[in-house]
């Protein structure tokens, strides 16, 4: 292969892949909390509390680290 060639591949192939990589980060945008917004949330009084849900950690996990 000349060299013209295998340049355009490579910029075709990078093109690609940055394109692929803006759109699934366009899908898969998600909000995280920082951890006094996860404990204020977990507050009684809080107005967020029941559209929140805490991924994989429970929240007596999260407070230990917020007090550390």
């Amino acid at each position: 292969m000349h060299l013209k060639t295998k340049v355009y591949i490579s910029i075709c192939l990078f093109s690609l892949g940055l394109f692929v990589g803006i759109l699934l980060d366009n899908f898969q945008k998600r909000e995280f909390y920082s951890l006094e917004e996860l404990l204020f949330i977990e507050e009684a009084n809080s107005p967020f509390f029941d559209e929140t849900m805490i991924p994989f950690q429970p929240r007596e996990y999260i407070r230990i680290i917020a007090e550390e």
